[in-house]
């Protein structure tokens, strides 16, 4: 089998096991935000049945306070959107991918193979010249 064809087809099994692992990804992501939202509203409820309850035990004149807490920024979103669920599921594993294949197409360029062979050479040239003086000091 071809280098090229062997090649292809790792990418071609690595890029379905990815789109697999997405949709799973994208399904529990799905799953979790129904959850939450179910989960909000019965917050939701909840808040409203005790403000009501606070309501009716207030006097109708409230004391006079000595300070007043006001809000200068808008309030933050309860809810994440369904693209901030998504990107904070995939960020890191899309992030190890693309790590991944940075360092698998530096490792398949021709000047590194070319350097890994002048390593091994060089070092089978080093043990050779090490056997032959150590058999030059055995024959002495």
């Amino acid at each position: 089998m071809s280098p090229v064809v062997l090649v292809l087809a790792v990418a071609c099994v690595l890029l379905a096991t990815l789109v697999g692992v997405l949709a799973v990804t994208v399904r529990r992501a799905d799953r979790e935000a129904k959850a939450h939202e179910h989960a909000l509203a019965g917050l939701r409820a909840e808040v409203a049945e005790l403000a009501a309850r606070q309501h009716e035990r207030e006097p109708t004149q409230p004391a006079a306070a000595d300070y007043v807490i006001a809000f200068d920024e808008q309030p933050v979103p309860t809810q994440p959107s369904t693209q901030r669920v998504v990107s904070a599921t995939l960020g890191e594993p899309l992030i190890k991918v693309a790590a991944l294949g940075h360092g698998v197409r530096r490792a398949l360029r021709e000047e590194r193979r070319a350097h890994l062979a002048y390593q091994v050479r060089r070092e089978y040239r080093r043990r050779r010249r090490a056997s032959r003086v150590a058999q030059r000091r055995r024959g002495r």
